[in-house]
């Protein structure tokens, strides 16, 4: 077998995995259902919630199908919320305000395309309302001649636009990860986890009784399978993904070795100044504080289905002066070489002087004039 077909296999599996998750969701589904009912009716009693309590053989089952249960609507309604925005969100997405485009921002992300410009061209690109940020991909990209928000960036596979934090098209989930599925697929990681292992260690206490025998055929593919996934959520998806979208607020092109920041500050004349920093002007400097911009805040952080702020303030703020949340060090910094361009703008003329003010004479008449109405 040559590295060709080796390639086309591992190109069948990945567009599989999707069709595998939700087969092992039904299989996992009947096999444990079918267990705890022989655990917990092994004796031929009826099941009743209300004496659940008072036995321990029916305690226990009752606990793991309630766990069960739990842990499998939170795994599968993460993924399903991703392939929902997927197909209703990623393939409609447009740029906010598109009949009213959004004033430039005060701090704003380059392009590459951009920066080439000649240094006498790039200060006046934002005196017409333009942005420094445009899609390189002019040719299929629907972006491409509409102005672009920071950190947007082209997805290819069937969506040709250029979408907001813009990470990777996930082939193992069949969805693109971006600024509206980057919590529910960050979250999907751990719950996966911990619902293969649940399925793991369930299979193997079910299989300790005696008098769920009748099903151990069943059981060794599914613990194989549950095993195996495990490991593989685990070392591929979890530790690297969270490590570079949660806790650095990195996203694919920004982990590139030849990716380079660059920024365009706006004077208060409204040109540009554009600047090249050595570290993300989008980590907010600590780990709790990118877990919670991805995230949202602590009591948010466990629903999948609870946005972070800047999902609904992405582009569509005016109360905010940048498309997404700049790091306070790099707004320092911007207001610092912003302070040093106005140390160099030629002296203002001098103002005309006011008018005298009036007799005090006739501010009493007016007064008493005021007065009697």
């Amino acid at each position: 077998m040559d590295l060709r077909q080796l390639l086309l296999l591992k190109e069948l599996f990945l567009w599989t995995l999707p069709v595998w998750i939700v087969g092992t969701f039904v299989f996992n589904t009947y096999v444990l259902m079918e267990a705890f009912q022989f655990r917990a009716l092994w004796n031929g009693s009826g099941f009743s919630p209300f004496s659940v309590w008072n036995d321990r053989d029916m305690r226990l089952p009752f606990v793991g199908i309630v766990v069960y249960w739990f842990l499998l609507l939170n795994a599968g309604g993460s993924i399903s919320y991703c392939w929902y925005l997927s197909c209703f969100h990623a393939k409609r997405f447009l740029m906010p305000s598109r009949s009213i485009a959004p004033p430039p921002r005060t701090v704003m992300q380059v392009d590459p395309f951009t920066a080439a410009r000649p240094p006498s061209n790039f200060p006046r690109i934002c005196l017409d309302g333009g942005r420094p940020n445009r899609c390189d991909h002019r040719g299929d990209c629907l972006n491409a001649l509409a102005w672009r928000g920071d950190r947007m960036y082209h997805c290819r596979h069937g969506y040709n636009r250029c979408l907001p934090v813009f990470d990777h098209y996930c082939y193992w989930l069949w969805t693109p990860v971006y600024l509206n599925t980057i919590k529910p697929y960050c979250l999907f990681m751990p719950l996966i986890f911990l619902y293969q292992l649940f399925c793991l260690v369930a299979l193997c206490w079910t299989m300790s009784s005696p008098h769920v025998r009748g099903l151990s055929r069943w059981f060794i593919p599914l613990i194989v399978v549950s095993a195996s996934l495990t490991a593989l959520l685990a070392v591929n998806m979890i530790m690297f993904q969270w490590n570079m979208i949660v806790i650095q607020n990195r996203v694919g092109k920004e982990r590139g070795r030849e990716w380079r920041w660059r920024m365009a500050i706006r004077d208060i004349e409204g040109r540009l100044m554009e600047d090249e920093p050595e570290d993300n002007p989008y980590s907010l400097g600590s780990w709790r504080a990118n877990a919670q911009e991805v995230l949202g805040k602590w009591h948010q952080m466990p629903f999948w289905f609870w946005q972070p702020a800047r999902v609904h303030q992405y582009a569509d703020h005016w109360n905010l002066d940048c498309d997404t949340t700049i790091s306070p060090a790099y707004m320092i910094r911007a207001n610092s070489l912003r302070n040093v361009g106005l140390n160099h703008l030629p002296p203002l003329p001098p103002l005309t002087p006011l008018p005298p003010p009036p007799p005090r004479g006739l501010m009493r008449r007016r007064h008493n004039a005021s007065s009697l109405v």
